[in-house]
């Protein structure tokens, strides 16, 4: 995978967090194998890991609170 196609994937991804779009992200989603969401531990101290099983989704994204 080039450089560029990383690049991609990440600002997808960073689109879906800050600004809440998910259709770039959805277009590339099968690429990722496991997220790692550190900073979500509403459930676990370690946070929440998303995968084919669980995937990660704007449902599944914690609220980002502006401050």
């Amino acid at each position: 995978m080039s450089t560029q196609h990383s690049d991609y994937l990440l600002w997808a991804l960073q689109r879906m967090v800050e600004r809440g779009e998910d259709r770039y992200f959805a277009s590339v989603a099968s690429h990722f194998r496991l997220i790692m969401d550190l900073d979500d531990r509403r459930h676990q101290t370690y946070g929440e890991w998303y995968s084919d099983s669980s995937p990660w989704s704007l449902k599944t994204l914690k609220p980002i609170v502006p401050g």
